[in-house]
């Protein structure tokens, strides 16, 4: 998690699990909250929190955070393979 994230989820998971908070402002809070964090284990016990629109919206960001990540590697291994072949042309130039 960068650090300009850390010093608001604490902030968005006290307003998520405040029974007097709007509905919106919970679910708006959790998805926010999986788009800043990368550790499941913060937000992954408010799966079974009673407020339904708590639990589901836990469920949304666990998995906005899952297809963020996989987004990522999928670039990592893009990038990775441009690489390879790049220096494998510059090598097959080289023996020319």
């Amino acid at each position: 998690m960068e650090r300009v994230f850390s010093v608001a989820v604490p902030y968005l998971l006290e307003a998520c699990k405040n029974p007097e908070e709007a509905p919106i402002v919970k679910h708006e809070g959790l998805v926010a909250i999986g788009e800043m964090i990368d550790d499941a284990s913060l937000i992954s016990d408010l799966l079974s929190h009673p407020d339904p629109i708590v639990s589901e919206s836990c469920a949304v960001a666990l998995n906005n955070m899952r297809n963020r990540h996989a987004e990522m590697e999928e670039l990592r291994a893009r990038h990775h393979a441009e690489v390879e072949r790049a220096n494998q042309e510059e090598l097959a130039n080289k023996q020319k």
